[in-house]
């Protein structure tokens, strides 16, 4: 019995001590843990492998799924995007297939007001290839026209005084009857083709530059306009000037731009990279046959990637 008793008081003190060891255990485990949070850098290389209470799904499959899908409506929208996009000029080489019939003859990042390429433009048409020779005792007519709607002033205007600075006498008319005036103003373009006389403007600070305006004669619209109603004005309104810079309007909505190409020494083809390529080529036959010495496509606003922006400036 003593023994026995001996025995059962050994055994609760090596349970005691297992107690005792544990908990030390434990402690230890919490202390390193802490000492890790407070020192960054710090891993525990033996820690023990923790176990979640609340384990999060395997979601492996759905994400693979939801990355291929939105990988193929990604990839339709950049088509969608491509295809919506190869609808413009975008680039002045778009043109390369008509290269023989309207030449690309400028393509500036400057807008159409710009100076310096509209002297550059200035010498590009005064070296134009001729067709057929040029008419005695009548000055050039060099039309300005778009391929869609859009003005074509600005681009005229630049180019009429551009060849005022080379002291050539030169009138600049306003022939779009987008701009006709309902309240009154000065007579011009839209005057002088039922045969209303008129003398162009000189304009200020300028000694070798006239203008006749697009007019007040809102009676005679676009489609009023003949043929030979354009080649009579023409002819009265040249007199002594040694250039005739005409803003024609758009081939597409206006009518009388026909007529006033088919007029022209050589026509100027307005082109920006946001125009629409199927309006452009459609008017390729046009500005290829009316004027006398056919026609030359001038890019301006071009983007910074055009190859031909060093090229043709």
């Amino acid at each position: 019995n003593r023994r026995r008793s001996e025995l059962d008081h050994i055994e609760n003190e090596i349970g005691e001590a297992e107690g005792l060891l544990e908990e030390t255990r434990r402690a230890l485990e919490v202390i390193s843990l802490e000492f890790g949070r407070a020192l960054p850098g710090y891993a525990v290389v033996m820690s023990p492998p923790s176990t979640p209470v609340d384990p999060a799904e395997d979601t492996r499959k759905m994400l693979t799924a939801a990355g291929g899908m939105g990988g193929i409506f990604l990839a339709l929208a950049l088509t969608l995007a491509m295809a919506f996009s190869e609808r413009r000029i975008r680039f002045a080489e778009t043109l390369v297939p008509f290269e023989h019939r309207v030449p690309v003859r400028q393509v500036s990042a400057a807008d159409d007001t710009d100076p310096h390429s509209s002297d550059l433009l200035r010498n590009e048409l005064q070296l134009q290839n001729l067709r057929k020779p040029r008419l005695v005792g009548k000055p050039p007519v060099i039309a300005v026209t778009r391929a869609q709607p859009g003005e074509t002033s600005a681009v005229a205007h630049a180019l009429a005084h551009s060849f005022a600075r080379s002291r050539m006498k030169t009138l600049c008319i306003d022939a779009d009857f987008a701009g006709i005036s309902f309240e009154g103003g000065d007579i011009g373009w839209s005057d002088i083709l039922p045969g209303t006389a008129s003398q162009p403007l000189q304009v200020d600070g300028a000694s070798d530059l006239f203008e006749s305006g697009v007019g007040c004669d809102h009676s005679l619209q676009d489609p009023g306009v003949s043929a030979p109603m354009v080649r009579a004005a023409l002819d009265k309104i040249a007199g002594s000037f040694d250039v005739i810079v005409v803003s024609a309007g758009s081939l597409q909505d206006r009518l009388s731009a026909q007529f006033i190409l088919s007029n022209a020494e050589v026509a100027v083809l307005a082109v920006k990279p946001s125009d629409t390529r199927a309006k452009v080529f459609a008017q390729i036959d046009r500005l290829d046959s009316l004027p006398r010495n056919g026609s030359v496509a001038v890019m301006r606003s071009a983007r910074a990637g055009d190859p031909w922006l060093e090229l043709r400036t």
